[in-house]
C-alpha cells in the first residue's frame, strides 16, 4: 500500500516555536518561504481523474492570462532565473552573492540553497531597519536556521545543526532576544550576500580574519579575544572553564536567594510570636 502524504498550511499567526507538538511521530513540521500561489477552488469528493481536470483547468486559465509559474524555466521567477531577475538592478549583491558558498551551489543548479526571495520573500520587500522585514536584525537568526537547522539538509550537506540554539544561548543571541539590535547576529560575522567557508581567505570567519571581524564591535579585540568558541551546543564539554562559571553562578544565585528567603521567614516568625506573647 503506497503512503499518503498529505500537506497543511498553518495559520500565520504561529511559528515553529508556538506550534504545538505533534504526536505523530510521521508529522513534520517545516517551515517554508513566504511566496504567491495560483491555486482553483472546486469541490465534491476527490479523485485522481478530478483531480487532473482540475489542474488543466487552472493551468489553461495561467496561459490565457501569460501568468509562467516559478518552475517555469521561461518565467523571469523561476528560481533557476531569480538572481538574474533582481540582479538586474541589483547588480551588485548579484556578483556578491555568486561568489559565494550559496551563490556557487546555485549555478551548479543545486535547488537548496538559498536565493532572493527565500530571505527577503517576493512581494512584501521592505528595508534591513523595518522591524516588519524578514532580515530586520533581530530576525536574521530565525531566516538561517530554516535550513541551518533543517535535519535533512544536514545529513545531506554534512552542516553543523543547532545554529539557532547555540546562538541563542549565548549572550549575542539573549542580548538579540531582547530587542537589541546592536548585537552581532548571523550576517555579522559570516556576511550578507557573499558568504564564503571558514577555509576562504576572504571570509570574515577565517582564522586570521577573526580579530578584525570582532573589532567591528568589540575595538581592540586581538588574537586571543577572537579564540572563544560562538556555537557551543554543549557548554559542559565545549567550554567546560564557562559551564564551571555558570554552574559556581547558579549555585552563588540560588544560594543567596535561600539566605533571603530564610531571613525573610525568620524576621516574620519572629514578629507573629512577638505579637502573640504581647497579646
Amino acid at each position: 500500500m503506497i503512503p499518503m502524504v498529505m500537506a497543511f498550511m498553518m495559520p500565520s499567526q504561529y511559528t515553529l516555536e508556538t506550534l504545538p507538538e505533534p504526536t505523530d511521530p510521521g508529522v513534520l513540521i517545516r517551515q517554508v518561504p513566504e511566496r504567491m500561489m495560483a491555486v482553483l477552488k472546486f469541490s465534491g469528493s476527490w479523485s485522481e481523474e478530478r483531480f487532473q481536470e482540475q489542474t488543466g483547468k487552472l493551468q489553461e486559465w495561467l496561459r490565457k492570462h501569460d501568468v509562467k509559474a516559478m518552475g517555469d524555466p521561461q518565467s523571469r521567477v523561476a528560481r533557476k532565473a531569480i538572481i538574474r531577475t533582481c540582479g538586474r538592478c541589483h547588480v551588485g549583491i548579484e556578483k556578491n552573492y555568486l561568489e559565494g558558498v550559496h551563490g556557487k551551489d546555485y549555478l551548479k543548479g543545486s535547488k537548496d540553497v538559498p536565493v532572493c526571495t527565500d530571505c527577503h520573500s517576493e512581494h512584501a520587500i521592505l528595508a534591513p531597519t523595518d522591524l516588519s522585514s524578514r532580515v530586520y536584525a533581530t530576525k536574521v537568526a530565525q531566516v538561517c536556521s530554516r535550513c541551518h537547522d533543517d535535519e535533512r539538509l544536514a545529513r545531506q550537506y554534512g552542516l553543523l545543526t543547532s545554529r539557532l540554539k547555540s546562538y541563542s544561548d549565548s549572550y549575542h543571541g539573549t542580548a538579540s532576544k531582547f530587542g537589541e539590535t546592536r548585537v552581532a547576529n548571523c550576517a555579522s560575522c559570516h556576511g550578507f550576500h557573499d558568504i564564503r567557508t571558514s577555509v576562504d581567505p576572504k571570509s570574515p570567519i577565517n582564522a586570521g580574519n577573526l580579530a578584525k571581524t570582532c573589532g567591528q564591535c568589540h575595538p581592540g579585540a586581538g588574537t586571543n579575544f577572537a579564540k572563544g568558541k560562538i556555537h557551543v551546543v554543549s557548554t559542559a564539554t565545549e567550554n567546560k572553564s564557562g559551564h564551571v562559571i555558570k554552574i559556581a553562578y547558579i549555585v552563588l544565585i540560588a544560594g543567596l536567594i535561600s539566605v533571603f528567603v530564610l531571613f525573610i521567614l525568620a524576621d516574620l516568625f519572629h514578629r507573629i510570636r512577638s505579637r502573640w506573647s504581647n497579646t
